[in-house]
C-alpha cells in the first residue's frame, strides 16, 4: 500500500485547549463574582473540545480501515492478485468516506456500519447524550450563530424550524441545569465550569472506546493524552 505521513490532530488540538483553559482560569480568578465569565473562553474551548472527540472518532475508523485493507492486500498478494481487488477499493474506499466525512452525524453512522452496533453500545447512552449536548453548541458556535430560545413554546405546526432548534437547546438547558445548578442557557455557557463538565465527559468517552484496542500507536498516543489531561493544568505531553 501507499506510504504516507499522517498528523494526528487531536494531540495537537490538545495543547491548544490546554493552554485556553489555563488563561480561562486565570480570567475566572480576576473575575470571581461575574456569572458569565465564562463567555470570554467557553465557546472556543468547547469548540475546540468537539473537534478533539471528532478527530479521535475518524482516527479510530481510519486506522481501523488501513489494517483491513492492509490485511487484505497481503491476502491478495498471496493469491497471485496484481492489484487491488473489490474488498481493496471497498475499504480504499470506505477510508476516505471517513477522512472527508464533515459531520458527526455522519461519523456515527460510519462507525455502525463498520463495527455492526452503534456507538452508543460502546460508550453507553448517557455518555453520548451528553457529547450530542457538546455538539448542539459546537454547531451553534463553530459558524457564529446565535444562540435563540423563544419567549414562548413554539408548536411543530407553527415554525418546524424553530421548534426543532428549540427542543435542542431546551434539552441542553436541563441538562447544563442538572450539572452546574443554572437558571437559563445563557447562565449555563458562562459559567466557569462548564468546559470542564465536558472536558470529564470526553475524558469518559475515549476511555470507555478502549473496548475497541488494540490501536495504533500514534492513536494509543492521543487516546493517552486525553485520559491524562486536566483541565486547567499544563500539557504535559
Amino acid at each position: 500500500m501507499t506510504k504516507y505521513k499522517r498528523l494526528e490532530m487531536p494531540y495537537y488540538l490538545i495543547q491548544s485547549y490546554a493552554d485556553l483553559a489555563i488563561a480561562h482560569k486565570r480570567n475566572v480568578d480576576r473575575n470571581p463574582n461575574d456569572v458569565y465569565v465564562g463567555f470570554r473562553h467557553n465557546f472556543a474551548l468547547l469548540s475546540i473540545n468537539a473537534a478533539i472527540v471528532e478527530g479521535t472518532l475518524r482516527s479510530i475508523l481510519h486506522w481501523y480501515l488501513f489494517e483491513e485493507a492492509e490485511k487484505a492486500t497481503k491476502k491478495g498478494l498471496k493469491l497471485g492478485q496484481t492489484g487491488p481487488d473489490l474488498a481493496e477499493r471497498t475499504l480504499i474506499r470506505l477510508r476516505l468516506d471517513v477522512d472527508t466525512s464533515d459531520t458527526w452525524s455522519k461519523l456515527k453512522s460510519n462507525f455502525k456500519y463498520l463495527h455492526a452496533k452503534s456507538l452508543s453500545d460502546v460508550v453507553t447512552q448517557s455518555v453520548l447524550k451528553k457529547i450530542e449536548h457538546l455538539f448542539t453548541i459546537r454547531n451553534r458556535t463553530a459558524h457564529g450563530s446565535s444562540i435563540q430560545i423563544p419567549s414562548e413554546q413554539v408548536a411543530l405546526e407553527d415554525d418546524e424550524y424553530l421548534f426543532a432548534l428549540q427542543e435542542k437547546l431546551l434539552d441542553l438547558t436541563r441538562f447544563l441545569s442538572g450539572e452546574l445548578g443554572t437558571s437559563d442557557i445563557y447562565d449555563g455557557l458562562g459559567h466557569k465550569d462548564v468546559a470542564s463538565v465536558f472536558w470529564l465527559t470526553t475524558k469518559d468517552f475515549v476511555t470507555k472506546l478502549e473496548a475497541l484496542a488494540p490501536f495504533a500507536e500514534e492513536l494509543q498516543k492521543n487516546i493517552e493524552a486525553i485520559k491524562n489531561y486536566e483541565f486547567g493544568k499544563l500539557f504535559m505531553g
